[in-house]
């Protein structure tokens, strides 16, 4: 398992082997089974007071995929927006980042990630890569993971997946898992990308016991990365390149491919 970023070609055929590869159920056996403990600064993640808890029942006002739903509609289940109220909205709290995620990653700014609301808590993550609990109804800050690991990939757009009580997230070269409640890292994984494969940048996705998520800028051999990893530990489960060789136009422009640009969309049987 190892680490590095993407673009927009691909080798012969790599569009069609990076779908097949997310929509067809694929029969690869685990890494094994251990759990990768964290180290470095997800060691010490988890500054909040909150007792971890069993996960309760979502909520039907909830927005628990990156992309709003399964179909990507970005809707939120329950919400009482609509047009002809829309006007009316006024600001309830702010929360204002603090150290050099403040300063943003040029010249992109702090913030490119789609929050995640769950159970009265909101999710997110800055360009610096920290990940933050915040409380839906007061701003208030439950706790935070912090990094301080800027995107190196573009604008993300990166952030966090919530499933099960825990919250999946990526810096540029290392996937991770905290516990939802206290924000301490519950497994980490520097190793997952090797050299030549591009850096996390991407919000992850999460079904079915599975982390699904993908490099940027890639150069190739073996670039653009697609990954799936098993969510209680993160072994691998299986890896698939878009990038069979190096491309000239990808030399050219010296920017690579990418495994995916987007939170990729599952299937309910998505392996």
């Amino acid at each position: 398992m190892k680490a590095s970023g993407g673009g927009l070609r691909v080798g012969s055929g790599g569009w069609v082997r990076a779908a097949a590869a997310m929509a067809v159920t694929l029969a690869l056996a685990a890494c094994g089974g251990s759990v990768n403990k964290p180290t470095g600064p997800l060691a010490a993640c988890g500054s909040g007071t909150k007792a971890a808890t069993a996960p309760a029942p979502a909520a039907s006002g909830s927005w628990p995929y990156p992309n709003g739903d399964i179909a990507n509609t970005r809707v939120a289940a329950g919400s009482t927006f609509s047009a002809a109220n829309i006007s009316g909205l006024a600001q309830a709290w702010t929360f204002k980042l603090t150290g050099t995620a403040a300063e943003g990653v040029r010249p992109y700014g702090s913030l490119a990630a789609n929050p995640i609301v769950q159970n009265g808590v909101v999710y997110l993550q800055d360009l610096d890569s920290n990940v933050y609990a915040l409380a839906l109804a007061t701003g208030k800050l439950e706790w935070e993971c912090r990094l301080n690991m800027p995107e190196r990939s573009g604008p993300g757009p990166n952030g966090v997946a919530v499933a099960d009580g825990v919250v999946y997230g990526a810096s540029p070269t290392t996937a991770f898992a905290l516990n939802g409640a206290t924000g301490r890292a519950i497994w980490a994984d520097s190793t997952l990308l090797s050299a030549g494969q591009g850096t996390f940048g991407i919000q992850p996705q999460v079904a079915n016991g599975r982390v699904y998520l993908a490099s940027q800028y890639g150069s190739g051999p073996g670039g653009g990365v697609l990954l799936a990893l098993k969510a209680s530990s993160g072994a691998v489960l299986w890896k698939f390149n878009t990038v069979v060789g190096p491309e000239p136009g990808m030399q050219t422009l010296g920017v690579g491919s990418g495994g995916a640009w987007e939170t990729p969309l599952l299937s309910a049987t998505a392996r």
